[in-house]
């Protein structure tokens, strides 16, 4: 028999219980934000201000931490941090464990208690930061490596058994402003998942930057605020320097600048570091050579 007074009665629970459910979503995701996002200051997105801001908490004990961008010699810093300091912790060494493939295989680092860690290198995308940032009971100082835009993409492009085509000339054609666009995003697409101006709104991070390749002077520097080792062990070097006169680039000056403009236009990355270098959150400031 049909009872068409019952015939509303499922609907109406469904509405409801869709209804309850999706408010308890949207309150865990609320939740989740705040709680691994507890230090965001909507105010400070910018480069610019990031750069012009103090950090809050400084009496407490700084944990140092490196982002390990690829192709700015990140392994070898890790390792002769590894090798110089106590409480080193990375995905490329740890001051008991300097094999990066045991570190790996036997995820060492993703179980580490980085509360107990002096100096932290992460290669992780940058959601790794925002948890940090939610986590760490001390304000971090986050040390970023810097490297030339055009040297890096020619690196990265060699790594990944590429070739860069300089024969997609930018010019006034937009089709060949789209076609290099694609070529270099095709190969640097990553940086984005490395480092965001979302870093900038953790008020409790300090984001500083140096050259890559300064990496003795890095090491050296770090002595101020680190424990050494009792034995320090030998340093190692990782990467053989590739060939720049192979890469047509570097003989097109017009080609070249339009790639650096479009790196640093396109990329937060590289706009920080070009804002960054020479300021005061330089950690190796030039050195200054006085003429006789």
């Amino acid at each position: 028999m049909h009872h068409p007074r019952n015939s509303n009665v499922t609907p109406k629970r469904c509405v409801t219980i869709i209804t309850f459910l999706s408010a308890i979503v949207l309150f865990c995701n609320k939740y989740e934000l705040s709680s691994s996002s507890s230090v965001i200051n909507n105010n400070t997105t910018t480069t610019a201000n990031h750069l012009r801001r103090n950090l809050s908490n400084n009496n407490k004990s700084l944990l140092y931490a490196h982002l390990h961008m690829a192709k700015t010699a990140g392994t070898e810093l890790n390792q002769q941090m590894a090798r110089s300091y106590r409480r080193v912790c990375g995905n490329k060494g740890f001051t008991a464990q300097l094999s990066f493939w045991f570190i790996k295989r036997t995820q060492m680092f993703k179980r580490a208690n980085y509360d107990d860690c002096s100096w932290l290198s992460s290669e992780e995308p940058v959601r790794f930061w925002d948890k940090l940032a939610g986590d760490s009971k001390r304000p971090v100082e986050l040390h970023v490596p810097c490297r030339d835009p055009v040297d890096h993409l020619m690196s990265t492009i060699k790594y990944m058994g590429g070739t860069f085509d300089c024969d997609d000339v930018a010019s006034s054609s937009s089709s060949n402003n789209n076609n290099m666009e694609a070529q270099i995003d095709k190969y640097m697409e990553w940086v984005k998942h490395r480092f965001t101006p979302r870093l900038y709104r953790h008020t409790n991070f300090h984001i500083k930057c140096f050259e890559h390749n300064r990496i003795d002077a890095y090491v050296d520097v770090m002595g101020q605020h680190l424990e050494r080792r009792r034995n320090k062990i030998q340093k190692e070097h990782f990467e053989v320097p590739r060939k720049h006169g192979d890469e047509c680039i570097w003989r097109n000056g017009e080609l070249k600048d339009y790639v650096n403009r479009y790196l640093l236009e396109t990329y937060a990355y590289y706009n920080f570091c070009d804002q960054c270098m020479g300021s005061d959150r330089d950690i190796l400031p030039a050195v200054q050579q006085t003429l006789n």
